[in-house]
């Protein structure tokens, strides 16, 4: 007998090395990165509209102030130009 594991996700190396917290904030949010290269990072709205952009230095921790974003759902994309993570944050 042959049993095959069904992979639910594949982890990315950007994955791998990330970490957006505190997860719902109310005023700043961290993304901390120990990825190899520059990321791209892009804050949009539930219905696609971009909110922020800014890049994300190699090995870097950059602190985001969520203060003049109003209460909502988020979508946080971390890319390096080839590899892209989405993460969900919510806004109170």
């Amino acid at each position: 007998n042959v049993t095959l594991g069904i992979p639910v996700g594949i982890e990315t190396d950007i994955e791998k090395n990330l970490q957006v917290y505190p997860n719902p904030t109310s005023s700043d949010l961290y993304i901390h990165s120990s990825h190899e290269g520059i990321l791209s990072i892009r804050i949009l709205d539930t219905v696609g509209k971009e909110v922020m952009r800014f890049s994300l230095p190699e090995c870097e921790k950059q602190t985001v102030s969520m203060l003049s974003i109003a209460s909502g759902l988020y979508l946080v994309e971390i890319s390096d130009g080839n590899q892209q993570v989405t993460k969900r944050i919510v806004k109170r």
